[in-house]
């Protein structure tokens, strides 16, 4: 779509060095169990393996996030 023509080297090196240092510095990504926190309930209530869901999981997702009691 939108094509960029770079005819600087130095501005596509610094570009990948710039890259590299931010890739290295960043720290690793961890999970918020907030969903557990609110509702008081373990993480593989809603979740398997990653990234799949429990049948409880869906409707807790389709509903908006908030647990809903059904009469039957």
């Amino acid at each position: 779509m939108f094509a960029v023509k770079i005819n600087d080297k130095k501005t596509v090196v610094m570009g990948l060095l710039l890259g590299a240092l931010v890739t290295g510095i960043s720290g690793t990504a961890q999970a918020v169990p907030i969903f557990g926190r609110q509702t008081g309930m373990e993480c593989s209530a809603c979740h398997t393996i990653f990234p799949q869901l429990t049948p409880f999981g869906r409707e807790f997702k389709l509903g908006g996030y908030v647990i809903v009691s059904r009469l039957m």
